[in-house]
């Protein structure tokens, strides 16, 4: 009956003992720390609000807590956003343009597009380049610096109405997928009649 009971006990802490493990792994190793911004392997993006021995407390930006067992956080992939050397964080945005357009037009509209935007580096300045060809544009990539990783997507929203109009006022064409369709006419009989393509088969 012991032994019994005692696996009973065993497989049922298991997984207590495996968040407790965890937990003691993430304190020992700090891959991140309370205040970081990270994101799960899933997607999820949080600020770190507390590393316990058991569980960790994520906020995302829309302010809902998340609580994740360490053990999954231990046996998962995390992007430490604010770690590195500092706590800057580079997003990149793709921009493709009509053939024909000038490069160094582009270039200077995408710099320009990124002036008093808020919750940008001043310190590193903002980058255009000319990335390649593609089946019907020119593609272009703005690479800006963020002080915040959580203002991601208010900025990435400001930056690209920016983009839009100021191409849009350079009368820069924005290329999209375009459908030829060529209509065949029907073949013509010997007396002008048009001949019908089902005529002589079977029905």
């Amino acid at each position: 009956s012991a032994g019994v009971l005692g696996i009973a006990i065993g497989f049922g802490a298991k997984d207590s003992l495996a968040n407790l493990f965890a937990g003691v792994s993430i304190l020992a190793d700090s891959p991140f720390r309370v205040g970081d911004f990270i994101t799960l392997e899933d997607g999820q993006r949080g600020r770190v609000t507390n590393i316990g021995m058991r569980s960790t407390r994520l906020l995302t930006p829309d302010e809902i807590e998340v609580i994740i067992p360490n053990n999954l956080i231990g046996n998962s992939r995390i992007v430490n956003e604010t770690g590195g050397p500092g706590p800057l964080h580079r997003i990149r945005l793709q921009v493709s343009v009509a053939y024909g357009s000038d490069p160094e037009l582009i270039r200077q509209v995408l710099i320009d597009c990124t002036e008093s935007v808020l919750s940008l580096s001043t310190s590193r300045p903002p980058q255009a380049f000319f990335k390649g060809f593609g089946d019907s544009s020119l593609n272009f990539e703005l690479l800006v610096w963020l002080i915040d990783p959580a203002k991601r997507e208010p900025v990435i929203d400001q930056l690209n109405t920016k983009i839009y109009t100021a191409l849009n006022d350079a009368d820069v064409e924005i290329p999209y997928n375009k459908l030829d369709v060529y209509l065949k006419s029907p073949p013509v009989s010997r007396a002008g009649d048009t001949e019908s393509p089902y005529e002589g088969t079977d029905g």
